[in-house]
C-alpha cells in the first residue's frame, strides 16, 4: 500500500516535466517562426522611389550620428539643435535607449541631431560638460558649449526635453 502514493508522486512529477518540455518547445517554435520572418522582411528592400529612400537615409543621418562624424561635419548640423548622448556600451539604459533610436529614428525632431558619445572614452568632454554619469544628454550651442544638461532614462523622455 506504501508504495501507491510514491508511484502516483512519480507519475505526477514526470507528467509536469513533460508539460513542461512541450510547452517550451511550442513557445521556440513560434519564435523561431517569429525570427525567420522578421529576417525574411528585412532583407526585402523597401518599396520606394530612390528620391524618398536618399532623404530617408539623409534625415536618419542627421537625427542620430557619433561624435566621429560630427566631427568631421560639423558645418553640416548648424541649423539643428545639437545633443550630445553620453553613451556607454556597458549601461543598459544607454543600450535601450539606441535601440529606441535605431527602431525609429524618425521620433527625434528632424531639427535636431542626437549625437553619440563615447562615456568612456571622451573624459575631456565629459569634464567640459560636467558629466559624471551615462545616459547624460547635453544640448550644446553651434560653438560647443552647454545650453541645457539633462538624464533620461528613455527615448521619450530625451524628446520631451526638447
Amino acid at each position: 500500500m506504501k508504495k501507491k502514493p510514491s508511484i502516483i508522486i512519480a507519475l505526477c512529477v514526470l507528467l509536469i516535466i513533460a508539460v513542461t518540455y512541450f510547452a517550451q518547445n511550442i513557445g521556440n517554435k513560434d519564435t523561431i517562426k517569429t525570427d525567420s520572418m522578421v529576417m525574411q522582411n528585412e532583407m526585402q528592400p523597401p518599396e520606394t522611389d530612390s528620391n524618398s529612400a536618399e532623404t530617408s537615409i539623409d534625415n536618419q543621418t542627421k537625427r542620430y550620428i557619433d561624435l566621429a562624424e560630427f566631427t568631421a561635419n560639423e558645418t553640416q548640423y548648424s541649423n539643428t539643435q545639437k545633443v550630445l548622448f553620453f553613451h556607454a556600451s556597458w549601461c543598459p539604459i544607454c543600450n535601450g535607449i539606441e535601440e529606441e533610436i535605431e527602431a525609429d529614428s524618425s521620433r527625434i525632431p528632424a531639427s535636431t541631431t542626437l549625437i553619440k558619445v563615447d562615456y568612456d572614452d571622451n573624459l575631456e568632454l565629459r569634464k567640459k560638460h560636467g558629466v559624471t554619469y551615462q545616459y547624460t544628454f547635453v544640448q550644446i550651442d553651434n560653438d560647443g558649449n552647454l545650453v541645457k544638461k539633462w538624464s533620461a532614462s528613455s527615448l521619450e523622455k530625451v524628446i520631451n526635453e526638447l
